[in-house]
């Protein structure tokens, strides 16, 4: 008799649990279909998010200026034609983008 006690309880406690959970999905689908399109970029950019891709523009703007590139020609095997970067110069280039993001990510953000 016990036995049968305890295992109605662990079933109601079960059945508890499986409609605590389906209410709470309900709610997270509730409150994700009420947002509109601008909330839900809103929410998703977070200031760090922003941060790192205002670094990532500015050293864009940086390595594509014509003194980065007439300064990168001057290693050997990197030619500037056109004020076009060879792929030796690309490959550098890339290199230096990421070495530079990862490190002032790492200080700055």
């Amino acid at each position: 008799m016990q036995q049968q006690a305890m295992q109605q309880q662990a079933m109601q406690q079960q059945a508890m649990q499986q409609q605590a959970m389906q209410q709470q999905k309900e709610n997270y689908q509730n409150v994700n279909s009420n947002k509109t399109l601008f909330d839900k970029i809103k929410t998703s950019f977070s200031n760090k998010t922003l941060q790192e891709l205002f670094l990532i523009a500015i050293l864009f703007i940086i390595i594509s200026t014509a003194f980065f590139k007439n300064n990168l020609a001057k290693i050997p095997f990197v030619t500037n034609n056109n004020n076009l970067l060879n792929t030796a110069g690309l490959l550098i280039s890339a290199i230096l983008i990421a070495v530079l993001f990862i490190i002032l990510r790492i200080f700055l953000v």
